[in-house]
């Protein structure tokens, strides 16, 4: 069984903090990837609902220094 499906609603679960932090932001999508360093398609995958895409830990870091989010909120 691949990673991917058994990780699927975990990676959905952290798009949907990505989402949310960057709509607390008051940031566009385009603004808030470039912010993070991620393109923009990368983001809006990362947010689909329907999307199961991988996040680096990279990213995770990124967002959580620039924007003071605790790691664990990507994950409770």
């Amino acid at each position: 069984m691949s990673a991917d499906i058994i990780f699927e609603k975990e990676y959905y679960k952290i798009g949907q903090v990505i989402k949310n932090i960057r709509i607390s932001n008051q940031l566009s999508q385009e603004d808030f990837s470039n912010s993070i360093g991620i393109s923009l398609s990368h983001l809006s995958k990362l947010e689909a609902p329907s999307s199961c895409q991988k996040v680096s830990l990279d990213v995770l870091l990124c967002i959580s220094k620039k924007y003071n989010i605790p790691m664990k909120k990507f994950f409770d």
